[in-house]
């Protein structure tokens, strides 16, 4: 009972406020000296265990526990278990491993959960994963779809959560406007409840936006918001600050998409001409992405590295974040990559090589619906003296709305009439009737032809 306490209060903690939350390094030492629990250890015990570790011994001790972890969640284990941990193995997995392996799994599989055990409560929370997830591995209709799903559980049960999945999706589409007008529209809410995790997903979203169609004052703008920006800071100025300060609250900081943030800060500063901002988020940076090993990390530590470097070793370590970025299921980070290099080459006045690299990376950020990135790369073209070529697209039918296209997404991909209710909180004959009309707007006669007609 003491260790689940212990780990409530450790997801808890990633919610909550500076002063909430009190101590985190008070908190990791008193789960380190607890009692070692009775034979084999459980996955929550070993969940809670590798926090601890991270907290007292490091990120490389932590990890390598944690992984242990999330395996043993793969095994049979009782409901009730795999509720209080599948939430935070799905956020550690992506934003503190970089496993995008273990992420897939996590989140599926505690979506998969939920819906099968019923528990509404945690609906939320699970549908949420799912989406930033799909969001980052940039299938981002698949994520719209699924935002949508939770939009409706919330209308339904009237909860009140952040909107983190709607944040995800604008800011990977690159509609920095859009972001703002959710963060207006949420930040009263956030702060009242003291959901430092909801403010700090704000800004990193809006600096992602930002990033994505090139606006880098206003994206180091958001950055900044962020509370240990402070850090960053005061170490490219010189000042220093004890490791012990940083390492109190460093998990926290990593689980509120604290590494991903410092990619964005990188990026931002160093085209902000802040080249000691941006080397002092690289190192940030690096404390996670080389320990972490995978070669998501990797490549995107390479990225980084390659926007401060000049010469040979910028092309070596731009080249290599490619590779190793091909490697993953990560294609935004992937496109990214291609895009960051090919703005080198054109700076280099290798204009024909910039081509290459800009068009692949255009083609990939339309396929993938990241507009602010694509018209980045466009522009980027232009001034190579080449313009994207635009693909021909038909006209489509009568527009579905956004609940008719979602039921349609639905009926396409297996789910029964019941099930599709069950999970808008509607009736069966709500949705028969909305199929009705989506069946007459596409031209087909059956949920059969729906995978030929409607394109993601």
């Amino acid at each position: 009972m003491a260790r689940t306490t212990y780990l409530e209060a450790v997801t808890a903690a990633v919610f909550s406020d500076q002063v909430t939350r009190g101590n985190v390094g008070q908190l990791a030492q008193a789960v380190a000296a607890a009692p070692q629990p009775v034979g084999a250890p459980s996955a929550a015990a070993l969940l809670l265990e590798a926090i601890a570790a991270h907290n007292t011994q490091g990120y490389a001790a932590g990890a390598a526990i944690l992984r242990t972890a999330m395996d043993l969640f793969a095994t049979e284990m009782s409901p009730e278990s795999e509720l209080r941990g599948r939430w935070l193995c799905s956020l550690l997995a992506g934003w503190h491993l970089w496993d995008y392996h273990r992420w897939r799994l996590h989140s599926e599989s505690y979506l998969e959960l939920v819906r099968g055990s019923g528990a509404l409560s945690e609906l939320p929370m699970a549908l949420t994963s799912e989406v930033c997830r799909l969001a980052y591995f940039g299938e981002l209709s698949a994520a719209a779809a699924v935002n949508q799903e939770l939009q409706a559980v919330m209308e339904a049960t009237g909860g009140s959560f952040a909107p983190y999945g709607a944040l995800y999706v604008a800011a990977m589409r690159g509609r920095p406007g859009e972001v703002t007008d959710l963060i207006d529209a949420a930040r009263s809410d956030l702060s009242q409840r003291g959901e430092w995790f909801g403010i700090t997903t704000a800004y990193f979203a809006s600096a992602l936006a930002n990033n994505g169609v090139g606006d880098y004052q206003a994206a180091l703008r958001s950055a900044s918001e962020w509370e240990p920006f402070n850090v960053l800071t005061s170490t490219s100025s010189g000042s220093a600050s004890s490791t012990g300060d940083r390492q109190s609250s460093s998990l926290l900081d990593q689980l509120s998409v604290g590494t991903f943030w410092t990619v964005e800060v990188v990026e931002a500063a160093a085209r902000c001409g802040r080249a000691d901002i941006a080397t002092a988020a690289v190192q940030m940076l690096a404390e996670v992405t080389s320990a972490s090993g995978t070669d998501w990390a990797c490549g995107v530590e390479a990225r980084c590295r390659a926007l401060l470097s000049e010469g040979p070793v910028a092309e070596e370590l731009y080249r290599e974040s490619i590779e190793r970025l091909a490697r993953t299921a990560l294609r935004p980070d992937s496109a990214r990559a291609h895009l960051l290099y090919g703005e080198w080459l054109r700076r280099e006045r290798r204009r024909s090589e910039a081509r290459a690299e800009l068009r692949l990376a255009h083609d990939m950020f339309v396929e993938m619906g990241m507009e602010g990135f694509s018209a980045r790369a466009h522009r980027e073209l232009a001034a190579t003296g080449e313009t994207a070529r635009k693909r021909a697209v038909a006209p489509p039918p009568e527009t579905l709305t956004a609940q008719e296209a979602q039921i349609a997404r639905m009926a396409r991909d297996g789910h029964s009439n019941p099930e599709i209710g069950a999970r808008l909180f509607i009736s069966t004959r709500t949705v028969e009737y909305h199929l009705q009309k989506v069946f007459t707007k596409l031209d087909v006669q059956s949920r059969r032809q729906l995978d030929r007609v409607l394109s993601d």
